[in-house]
């Protein structure tokens, strides 16, 4: 028997089968999979060698790949609540209280905002926005730096860029 899941995976004989993007039961050889997506939130399972539609982007799964990869990660209400992301385009980063898009590529992130106040974040290998001007975020290159900054009354007060090139 050869099963599979809409939107995005490809075919493949697997235990369960996929509608309306909610795994449901099914036989098929060899794989046990618990996979797929619901309200943002990706359920746990064994997906070997399957293409899975994952990436987050406003609190809502969007498009990506994940071979072989266990991702939970998303953002509730403008926070990041944790997340694994190998190999996949993330939505990162905030720019006046609301996220921005971003590279996360092998990295573990734990960073977000919390009434419009940056909390703490790991950003290694990132290209982010930091730095601040007026009120206004500047570029910058922040590898492998933890950044704790934040703002008060829509206006950012404090950012630590350590050996970092700020613009």
């Amino acid at each position: 028997m050869v099963c599979g899941c809409q939107d995005g995976v490809r075919e493949v004989r697997m235990l369960y089968g996929c509608q309306d993007d909610v795994w449901v039961s099914r036989w098929c050889v060899g794989v046990r999979m618990v996979c797929g997506c619901q309200d943002g939130v990706r359920g746990s399972g064994w997906c070997v060698g399957v293409s899975m539609v994952c990436g987050c982007q406003d609190g809502v799964w969007v498009s990506g790949w994940c071979v072989g990869v266990r991702m939970v990660c998303g953002c509730r209400d403008g926070v990041w609540v944790s997340g694994w992301c190998v190999g996949v385009r993330m939505v990162c980063g905030c720019q006046d209280g609301e996220w921005v898009s971003g590279w996360c590529a092998a990295v573990r992130m734990v960073c977000g905002g919390q009434d419009g106040v940056w909390v703490s974040g790991w950003c290694e290998g990132v290209r982010m926005v930091c730095g601040c001007q007026d009120g206004v975020r500047g570029s910058g290159w922040c590898v492998g730096v933890r950044m704790v900054c934040g703002c008060q009354d829509g206006v950012w007060v404090s950012v630590w860029c350590v050996g970092v090139r700020i613009v």
